[in-house]
């Protein structure tokens, strides 16, 4: 039987391709053996910011979304653990007005 090896990551808010209300709560929860350093969150390659403070290994992150085009976009969210590993997942979502 194998473990997971690192960090482990998964979003829980937005919904999957939801349109995003012009400030949009970003929540994932992250998980390791190794205390976790923070999370980082982007929007199609452009960096959000950090999330360091977990509560229940739920991070959050307040995402105001600006000027963004109408259309689909991608959100990442990247972990980072005490010992430097990393694991992303991504959530695609929708600016409708």
């Amino acid at each position: 039987m194998h473990g997971v090896r690192g960090p482990a990551l998964t979003w829980v808010f937005p919904l999957p391709r939801a349109c995003a209300a012009k400030t949009e709560r970003l929540l994932v929860l992250a998980s390791d053996v190794r205390r976790i350093r923070g999370v980082r969150f982007s929007v199609d390659g452009r960096r959000l910011g950090t999330s360091t403070k977990g509560q229940s290994d739920l991070y959050a992150f307040t995402w105001k979304r600006g000027a963004l085009k109408r259309g689909k976009h991608l959100l990442r969210a990247q972990v980072v653990d005490a010992a430097g590993k990393t694991f992303a997942v991504s959530r695609s979502v929708r600016v409708c007005k």
